[in-house]
């Protein structure tokens, strides 16, 4: 990956961000559903940035695999035109 398609790659994430922050602001009904598709989203996407976190950084910097652990993702979506 090179400059150029690493700030397209940053640019992309900001505008995730931000789409995300403006439905949790606006949405007008929190019910049980809806606020646990917000937390579930928040945290969803908190788990990938600390992914990217540890691949980035430097090996000396890695904390030590102690065992594989399976992760499955589901991703409920806060914006109806995308289900």
């Amino acid at each position: 990956m090179d400059n150029a398609e690493w700030a397209d790659l940053q640019a992309q994430l900001r505008r995730e961000y931000h789409s995300l922050r403006v439905a949790v602001e606006t949405h007008a009904v929190w019910d049980e559903d809806a606020l646990g598709a917000a937390i579930g989203a928040i945290g969803h996407a908190a788990y990938h940035l600390g992914a990217m976190r540890q691949r980035l950084a430097p090996r000396t910097n890695r904390p030590r695999a102690i065992g594989a652990i399976g992760v499955s993702c589901r991703v409920v979506y806060l914006r109806p035109e995308l289900r």
